[in-house]
């Protein structure tokens, strides 16, 4: 697994442009510590390619908010 981020812009948009909303969230946890609450979640897409002709395509999502 690798993070894809704004430098790679070809990358980031073939990954943006996959419709999340509709991959199932696979794994959520909240943590809580340092007076704020962070919510992560994980979705992988069922449809990208699967080794060896690539790798899955996955999200990770953290959301902070105060404690």
């Amino acid at each position: 697994m690798f993070c894809v981020k704004d430098n790679q812009p070809g990358l980031f948009t073939a990954l943006d442009t996959l419709d999340w909303h509709q991959v199932p969230i696979t794994h959520q946890v909240t943590d809580r510590g340092h007076g704020r609450v962070e919510a992560r979640t994980w979705q992988a897409d069922p449809t990208s390619p699967k080794p060896p002709d690539g790798p899955p395509a996955a999200c990770t999502a953290r959301s902070p908010s105060p404690g």
